[in-house]
Parts: structure tokens; sequence; C-alpha cells
């Protein structure tokens, strides 16, 4: 969750994201790194209304942006 946090600047899809981690599976990566940030509070959809849109993107809650801010400091 720490590597999805810190790879996320602005809005970014979920294709870039996943071609950042270099896993191939859509499943396994919403699962395993989307949905389980998102549960935890780190990352949001841009449309919260529209889940199965095209168009949808994911962006840092003021919880993803904090963690990311620890651990650009913890460097």
């Amino acid at each position: 969750m720490k590597t999805l946090v810190a790879c996320i600047d602005g809005e970014v899809d979920r294709e870039t994201l996943q071609s950042t981690f270099g896993i191939r599976h859509r499943t396994y990566f919403r699962n395993t790194y989307l949905k389980t940030s998102m549960d935890e509070g780190y990352i949001e959809f841009t449309l919260p209304n529209e889940k199965q849109s095209k168009l949808q993107k994911y962006r840092l809650t003021a919880k993803g942006l904090a963690l990311k801010e620890s651990l650009k400091n913890s460097k």
C-alpha cells in the first residue's frame, strides 16, 4: 500500500498504476492494491458515482497525502 500511495501524483487511472507495478492481472491488482487502499482510506475514486466508468481515476485522500508526506520525510 505504501508503494501505491508513493506512486500517485494527482489523478491517475488504473492502467497507469498497474503498468507501474508491472502487474498484468487486472482483478488481482484491483483487489490487492486498489480495494485495500480504498478500504483503508488512502485513495478514493475521482468519479464516486460512476465506479465502472472507463474515465475513472484515483487520487489520494487527506490520509493518503499524509502517508506520502511521511514517506518522503523518512528518507
